[in-house]
């Protein structure tokens, strides 16, 4: 049997076994809110910035990254108590985590921050989730440079596929690198769609961010960060890259508060939500609803602005849908803006969109 003919199948053992070995109802016991720790550790590092967020469905644990000190950490999702889950060297910059679940690894996105941002250096760990301690790191894949490795996401299968904010590629790691070490990092798709608008120069990564695949696993589901569009992508056929098309709200489009033309946002992350599409915008999101007749290039946006400030990523927990409020464009230079703390996983009811 080929692996493509698997997938629906795949879906419904996914969800059983993640129910059964949960061992509680999808939603009990989870909190609205969850404190996330900014202390690096380190007296000279900045506050860490937690930009990343994922949820484990099997322990019913979240997952923080940081930009800044190099530290993974997991947070019970019944108590909110925290722990370091992964320490690396403070140089290490943690950015988009995804959980596979029933492999028991955490895929994540790293950047060297040694290494400088003119030519930007990025690889993706696979952590061990096995066991209730610190995690394992199985391997270092190496990703091309220039990559700046900003998002990521599992198929059904395991696999991976990685966002490139300062290039036009999206990379594809097997799940079989896993125990197979002739397994690496493949291109998926190279497109000038997915590129930045300006030929990168250690600014601003303006290209593609987050990243997701459809529920039904057919496809990948990129966000450009500007110009600001949503792009769909065959998995069984890459090369087929066709935009969404939206009505209702303006994609990334936010209401001005001090009147006059509505604000223009990038994408930041992007997570399905029973059926649904969540795009964060850093001030504000948007829902997606799909068409049924359109199988994911038609949608309509509605928008919320009464959302924390400085939110970067989100994740589904049982159904739910949590943020992370990171307040990353505090911290780009330049912004003048104070940092607010406690960080957090907050929860956001999606019937409010």
């Amino acid at each position: 049997m080929q692996r493509e003919h698997v997938s629906a199948w795949s879906a419904v053992v996914l969800s059983c076994a993640v129910t059964l070995v949960s061992g509680r109802a999808e939603a009990d016991g989870l909190l609205d809110r969850y404190i996330v720790s900014s202390d690096t550790g380190i007296e000279q590092t900045p506050v860490r910035i937690p930009e990343g967020v994922a949820f484990d469905p099997v322990r019913g644990d979240f997952y923080a990254t940081g930009v800044f000190g190099g530290r993974i950490t997991r947070i019970d999702g019944a108590t909110g108590e925290e722990e370091t889950f992964f320490q690396d060297s403070p140089l290490t910059a943690f950015i988009g985590i995804k959980i596979a679940p029933l492999r028991r690894v955490a895929w994540v996105c790293t950047l060297d921050q040694s290494a400088g941002l003119e030519e930007p250096v990025s690889n993706v760990y696979a952590i061990g989730l096995r066991g209730s301690g610190q995690g394992e790191l199985l391997r270092s894949f190496e990703l091309p440079t220039p990559f700046f490795c900003n998002d990521l996401a599992l198929d059904l299968a395991g696999d991976a596929y990685v966002t490139n904010s300062v290039g036009s590629a999206i990379m594809k790691i097997d799940a079989r690198g896993l125990w197979d070490m002739s397994v690496e990092a493949e291109v998926f798709v190279d497109s000038p769609l997915l590129a930045p608008p300006v030929p990168y120069a250690g600014g601003l990564a303006l290209g593609m961010n987050g990243i997701a695949v459809t529920p039904d696993n057919q496809f990948v589901i990129v966000a450009r960060n500007s110009p600001t569009q949503l792009f769909r992508i065959s998995r069984r056929e890459p090369s087929r890259i066709e935009a969404i098309i939206t009505e209702g709200d303006g994609l990334a489009q936010v209401p001005n508060p001090a009147g006059g033309a509505p604000l223009q946002l990038g994408i930041d992350g992007i997570v399905f939500v029973q059926g649904k599409l969540y795009t964060v915008l850093g001030s504000a999101m948007q829902q997606l609803d799909f068409l049924r007749f359109s199988r994911f290039g038609r949608a309509t946006v509605s928008t919320r602005v009464d959302v924390p400030f400085g939110i970067t990523t989100a994740t589904n927990a049982y159904g739910r849908l949590y943020v992370v409020d990171s307040e990353i464009h505090a911290a780009v230079p330049g912004a003048g803006l104070p940092i607010e703390l406690p960080h957090s996983i907050v929860y956001v009811d999606a019937a409010e969109f």
